[in-house]
């Protein structure tokens, strides 16, 4: 049996983590999923970038890094990698999405019909922490704003958000050499990006890694030339696009 060790609790619900031991079993939830990353509860970050998706995405393993992920990105992976369910498993990803736009406004991972994993904002300089919430919690919060909870006079369904759960599954093997290559592009990236996130560095190693970011960018882009000229689907293109963009956005902000 797991012993968990719980902190105190913050005003939004999520849970502080003390030392390096998570207590799943005192929050009732009765295992833990293998495609979860509990060691990540608590992390916040050095620079601007990491957010929801990021969260959502790099706590159930689907992604290598924190790295800040664009609304297009997360929506391009999940029509890409994911199904709609209506009853959720643990490690099922839960997504609010706006019914006029259809953009995705938040994401979290549920592990249960009491808790979620979630990381609210783009975060900056640790002020939005990876944490253990109640799925009360996190829907209060994201089903709705407070603006539309306010103007709506009784009518909140017509400005709240939806919410859908996931199941994904983005292990696919794929045979195309030049896309395999193109991908092991992109996990470098990735690598050396997460020594900027988490790790303090001097301002030189910093810049250094930033110059190795954007020479490498530079080849990813290049990739989409020789891309569109295999047999990628034209999903799995605009998926691939999509996640450049938010490389190149992260790497504008580091």
């Amino acid at each position: 049996m797991t012993i968990f060790v719980l902190g105190p609790t913050y005003s939004d619900g999520s849970i502080m983590k003390i030392g390096l031991i998570i207590i799943w079993i005192m929050l009732g939830i009765s295992s833990v999923n293998a495609k979860i990353d509990q060691s990540v509860l608590g992390r916040t970050f050095k620079v601007f970038g990491p957010n929801c998706f990021s969260a959502a995405l790099r706590v159930t393993q689907h992604y290598v890094s924190f790295r800040g992920v664009d609304e297009p990105e997360f929506r391009e992976f999940v029509n890409l990698y994911c199904t709609p369910v209506v009853t959720p498993d643990e490690g099922d990803i839960g997504a609010y999405i706006n019914p006029s736009s259809g953009q995705f406004v938040h994401a979290f991972v549920y592990l249960d019909p009491i808790y979620g994993i979630d990381k609210p904002g783009a975060d900056y300089m640790g002020q939005t922490m990876v944490a253990l919430k109640p799925i009360e919690s996190i829907h209060y919060l994201s089903f709705a704003s407070p603006e539309c909870r306010k103007h709506s006079y009784g009518r909140i369904d017509l400005c709240s958000n939806q919410l859908q759960y996931f199941n994904c599954n983005s292990s696919g093997v794929m045979t195309d050499p030049i896309y395999n290559l193109h991908n092991e592009k992109v996990l470098k990236w990735e690598q050396e990006i997460t020594k900027i996130l988490e790790t303090n560095l001097t301002t030189k190693d910093k810049a250094q890694i930033k110059l190795t970011l954007a020479a490498l960018l530079t080849r990813i882009f290049e990739d989409f030339k020789l891309l569109e000229n295999t047999q990628l689907s034209n999903q799995k293109l605009t998926y691939l696009k999509a996640r450049y963009e938010s490389l190149k956005i992260q790497l504008y902000h580091l």
